[in-house]
């Protein structure tokens, strides 16, 4: 079940945005059976506390599961939270398949709210021999656009250092900017630099004529997923880098041993002509992966009133 959420160096990314982590686990005869990082944030002056696990929860059994999800609700009661989330980054039919429980199923009661959000659906590609999950297994559009890549001349390098960061947020900033979307500020992503150390987060650059022209990050796991991308003003009229970074992405996973790829959010298993992000999901969907539906998002309101409150609050922040 992990994928780069479940690493404890995720944590950095999560204090950035103001919460405070801890790793929890369940061990028996010296073996891990199930960890999460316990993620939690105080409000300000009021000091009300939510605590949310990121989709960082994984495990091998599903009693470990089970009784870490107990214990982590259970203190969080005892510390009077207001909120607690449960998620994981996984299909509830694998889950169900590989360890005989979903995540609703191991919850230590029924939760008070389920969130299914567009995001809880992706496309798998099942990092077997290349052949079944190759360009000769694409659509005849991603296929066609790989060969203009390669017929321009576009070149794929990794790029993990500060240097790299820093191309990969001129593209972020770039797209952002074109959707009319508030860009991540650079320091956000000085936060991936432990985990691009280790190798757990790649960063792969799209080159044409010397110059960045598009770029992604992934993140390592068993289940290896792309994270982010980008593209320059004028990268999306040079088709082919993005069957490029994608095919370069799938086998930097496969070599570190992932066993999935996940391409990220889908609306569901067929485009629409008439969605908004028609051209991403048609992408997307133009690598033939299995279309799956990842277990959906379990809170616990333990102080009703407040959360209300922090839900009226945010509301008009935003």
């Amino acid at each position: 079940m992990a994928t780069v959420y479940s690493d404890w160096d995720w944590q950095g990314i999560l204090r950035y945005h103001g919460w405070r982590t801890r790793p929890v686990g369940v061990v028996e005869g010296g073996e891990l059976l199930a960890a999460a990082i316990v993620a939690t944030r105080v409000a300000p002056l009021i000091g009300w506390r939510v605590v949310d696990l990121h989709r960082s929860l994984c495990g091998s059994s599903a009693e470990a599961l089970r009784l870490l999800l107990r214990e982590v609700l259970a203190d969080a009661e005892r510390e009077r939270c207001v909120r607690v989330r449960f998620a994981v980054q996984f299909p509830a039919a694998e889950m169900e398949r590989q360890l005989g429980g979903t995540l609703a199923s191991l919850l230590p009661r029924s939760p008070d709210r389920t969130l299914s959000l567009e995001e809880h659906c992706t496309y798998w590609l099942t990092l077997d021999p290349e052949e079944r999950w190759g360009p000769a297994s694409w659509n005849e559009h991603n296929r066609r656009n790989l060969r203009k890549g390669e017929r321009a001349g576009i070149a794929i390098c990794e790029h993990n250092t500060p240097e790299g960061i820093d191309r990969f947020h001129e593209l972020h900033a770039a797209t952002s900017g074109r959707k009319e979307l508030k860009p991540k500020p650079r320091r956000y992503f000085d936060a991936l630099e432990p985990l691009l150390r280790r190798g757990r987060v790649v960063i792969f650059l799209a080159e044409h004529a010397g110059q960045p022209i598009a770029a992604s990050v992934l993140g390592l796991g068993r289940v290896a997923r792309y994270l982010w991308g980008g593209t320059a003003q004028g990268g999306t009229e040079i088709a082919g880098s993005g069957p490029l970074l994608h095919l370069a992405m799938m086998r930097r996973a496969a070599a570190a041993g992932a066993d999935v790829y996940d391409l990220g959010g889908s609306p569901g298993a067929e485009p629409e002509a008439a969605h908004p992000n028609y051209g991403v999901w048609r992408f997307k969907a133009g690598f033939r992966g299995r279309f799956v539906r990842n277990e959906e998002d379990y809170d616990y309101i333990l102080r009703p009133a407040a959360e209300r409150w922090l839900s009226e609050i945010a509301r008009r922040i935003q």
